[in-house]
């Protein structure tokens, strides 16, 4: 949800010498915008004893000579005009709900231009664009970063390609359409060049100084890639347990493999794990299982996280110790979290050796590429919710089961990105489920041993 925003602008004049009784001296004219104060020269002057302070005007007076009321009368004129340029000004923030530059006011509140001609002739596009930018997402943080780095890319493209700095140019749908092409020519991928592209056409949309009319198109690009060729998979329980019992001596990347083996534990998104450390997050034991009640960050629905042996060691281990020492993840955005545990989670792998060739395709430039990396290179937070999900399903858990422990609120994300089953996989758990119908007929009523399992 956008945050409210209640622009206010406020006026008075200030003269530049009020000690100076007799001597004429120039009169200002201060304009608070957003808490910042902005001071205008008039172009007026006034004696400080023909000046009131309480009205502030310029005084008529029978008693004063007809050059002293012609010059008040004067200067009158143009503090109405700078009152009514204020009061433009005001009623176009009530409209808009956007702000004006220092130039933007300058040129209203003198009578120069109106609100939104001034918005469009007094700053470049591209200042528009960044400032859009910070206004958009000033209620999320999280999302800022990799929507700086997105329009940056267009701005480069604007400067590279000599597109003139008018909203009316850079805002147009030609300029949006050369540099998706611009993007998919350069090898860009298909995901990155679909949000360059919706980011601009977001920001347009959410700024009135931007539009010139028509609406942007972000036109999408098709990536075409199968679920089944894509990047994540479940970790196996080898790189599990060479994960487990690598030995590190930086305690960062030491909290960061026990959060990561944790969330292999438990099916968590990075954003959600911080709850399970609380210390004020209560087990739960529900069928000789334990678990913590979570609301997740991204869906904000409930999740009854399953707490196995090797989850519960991890967290008693840090709620012992006071919490993490050097990652402190209840006080870092998801986003922040997710970059730095990615990012010190790929030094743990590559120590732990897990160098196996990935292989998957990536949509590059409209096409499909293959690419191919070691396992260390690409591995990410994410692949723990990927492998919790797909060892539940090797245990024969039901999908739509898996979506009170995940959080999610349908199963048609687990069926369909995070089961990296094969055909044995499949094969093997319909098998064990065979024997387990044919040993409840039998009147047995134990369960036909498990295949292996990834934790």
């Amino acid at each position: 949800m956008k945050k409210q925003r209640f622009p206010t602008l406020t006026l008075h004049f200030n003269l530049r010498s009020p000690g100076r009784e007799e001597k004429p001296t120039p009169i200002y004219a201060v304009v608070r915008h957003e808490g910042r104060q902005h001071k205008f020269a008039t172009g007026v002057k006034v004696a400080p004893r023909h000046w009131s302070r309480r009205w502030e005007v310029c005084l008529r007076s029978p008693m004063l000579s007809p050059l002293a009321n012609e010059n008040a009368a004067a200067a009158n004129d143009v503090l109405r005009r700078v009152r009514s340029g204020v009061a433009r000004c005001a009623e176009h923030l009530r409209e808009t709900g956007g702000r004006l530059s220092r130039e933007e006011l300058r040129a209203v509140v003198l009578g120069h231009a109106a609100p939104d001609a001034a918005a469009r002739a007094a700053s470049k596009a591209t200042d528009l664009l960044r400032r859009a930018l910070r206004d958009y997402y000033a209620t999320r943080p999280d999302s800022m970063r990799p929507n700086v780095t997105r329009l940056n890319s267009f701005l480069r493209f604007l400067n590279d390609e000599g597109v003139e700095d008018t909203v009316a140019v850079v805002c147009s749908q030609d300029t949006l359409d050369r540099f998706q092409r611009h993007l998919l020519a350069s090898q860009k991928s298909t995901v990155y060049s679909n949000a360059c592209v919706e980011l601009v056409a977001r920001l347009v949309k959410s700024d009135p100084r931007l539009r010139t009319g028509e609406p942007l198109a972000a036109k999408k690009v098709k990536a075409g890639v199968k679920r089944d060729d894509g990047k994540k998979r479940a970790l196996t329980a080898g790189e599990l347990r060479a994960l487990r019992d690598v030995a590190l001596e930086n305690e960062l990347e030491n909290e960061v493999r026990d959060l990561f083996l944790c969330q292999c534990h438990t099916g968590q998104r990075i954003g959600d794990m911080p709850k399970l450390f609380e210390k004020n997050a209560k087990f739960t034991e529900i069928e000789d299982q334990i678990f913590i009640e979570i609301v997740t960050q991204k869906e904000n629905i409930r999740a009854d996280v399953l707490i196995d042996e090797e989850a519960k060691k991890i967290i008693d281990k840090y709620r012992a110790q006071g919490g993490f020492r050097k990652l402190k993840p209840g006080t870092w955005s998801s986003v922040s979290l997710a970059t730095t545990v990615g990012r010190v989670l790929k030094d743990v792998a590559r120590k732990a050796g897990l160098v196996a060739e990935e292989s998957w395709v990536e949509s590059v430039g409209g096409r499909e590429v293959r690419k191919r990396a070691p396992l260390w290179s690409v591995i990410s937070s994410h692949w723990a919710r990927h492998t919790f999900v797909t060892n539940k399903l090797l245990e024969g858990v039901a999908p739509d089961d898996l979506c009170a422990l995940t959080g999610h609120a349908d199963d048609a994300m687990i069926r369909a990105v995070y089961g990296h089953l094969s055909l044995r996989d499949k094969a093997g758990r319909a098998v064990r489920q065979m024997r387990r119908n044919k040993a409840e007929k039998s009147g047995s009523g134990a369960d036909a041993p498990d295949g292996q399992d990834c934790q």
